[in-house]
């Protein structure tokens, strides 16, 4: 009989460079999809974060006869958010997950280091760097007042706004994802009056992070994105005159 000898089947160089690029394509073609796939998962975050705030500043405005809150930063008063935590109607841990967009922060909590820090603890609300700085999230300043608007778009926005006097409560702005222009970290307040105001206030790099738009909480408490091209008409925030 014959003996045959096993033989080992050696690779040739060209056999595995084939192999390595079909690899790399695969990989290619999978991993546009993986991060679509993950930045899906941050946007439904951020939509559900921007939910549970509306149901807390629902019921704020439920037990404060249907107004909002005032807007200062002054030593000693917290800011809107702050002032949900201080006030019981919300609750954030030391990691801030609650008001930081993980889209946004990702990107843009970056520098200086100390913007993606925990919060002090206990969570008070009472830390305006906490609540002004480390956050992602912020209204507009018709909605919780500015002194000196008299006469703005035809109303008094002087006072924090009475929901009661929402014309159009479901495209009244209330809070969206918001960012600070000059620094990476996020802004709780902005008072443009104009649409120019909007887009320069809005920088579309730091608001067009999902698919191009960013989550809205509107009046009527639901939350939905859109371009802020398509916000920049005033009526979107001067409650009076929508």
């Amino acid at each position: 009989m014959r003996n045959y000898q096993s033989k080992k089947r050696i690779f040739t160089l060209i056999e595995l460079l084939v192999v390595i690029a079909i690899i790399a394509i695969l990989a290619g073609m999978l991993l546009p999809a993986l991060n679509n796939a993950r930045e899906k998962g941050r946007s439904s975050t951020c939509v559900n974060n921007l939910k549970q705030i509306g149901l807390s500043i629902n019921a704020y405005i439920s037990e404060n006869n249907d107004q909002f809150f005032p807007g200062e930063i002054d030593s000693g008063k917290p800011n809107w958010l702050g002032r949900l935590v201080n006030s019981g109607y919300m609750q954030v841990d030391t990691k801030g997950s609650l008001v930081r967009c993980p889209t946004g922060f990702a990107q843009f909590g970056i520098t200086p280091a100390n913007y993606r820090g925990d919060f002090s603890s206990p969570v008070t609300g009472l830390s305006n760097f906490d609540f002004n700085n480390k956050v992602t999230y912020g209204t507009h300043r018709a909605i919780v007042g500015k002194e000196g608007w008299h006469s703005v778009y035809s109303g008094d926005y002087t006072k924090p706004a009475a929901i009661n006097k929402f014309k159009s409560a479901s495209r009244t702005f209330i809070a969206s994802d918001m960012y600070e222009n000059s620094t990476n970290c996020g802004k709780t307040l902005k008072d443009f009056s104009s649409a120019d105001g909007v887009l320069s206030q809005m920088g579309e790099k730091k608001h067009t992070l999902h698919s191009g738009k960013i989550n809205i909480l509107w009046g009527d408490f639901h939350v939905a994105a859109d371009s802020i091209y398509n916000i920049r008409d005033m009526k979107h925030y001067f409650y009076k005159k929508n």
